[in-house]
C-alpha cells in the first residue's frame, strides 16, 4: 500500500505545483492509479475459502 500512497501522494503535488494544467488529468491519473492497484491487487490474492470448521452447535 505503501506505493500506492507515494504514488497518490506524487500526482496531488505535481497537481499544486502545476495549477495551469486542467484538473481532469490529474483526476484521470489518479483514478488510473487506483485502478491499476485494485487489480493487481485482485489478481494477487487468493480468495478466502469459507470453513464450517468455526460454526459452533448448540
Amino acid at each position: 500500500m505503501v506505493p500506492l500512497a507515494v504514488l497518490a501522494s506524487l500526482n496531488a503535488i505535481v497537481g499544486m505545483l502545476l495549477p495551469s494544467v486542467d484538473f481532469a488529468v490529474f483526476a484521470y491519473i489518479d483514478a488510473a492509479i487506483k485502478v491499476l492497484f485494485g487489480i493487481i491487487m485482485l489478481r494477487s490474492k487468493k480468495p478466502l475459502i469459507h470453513s464450517n470448521s468455526t460454526a459452533t452447535s448448540i
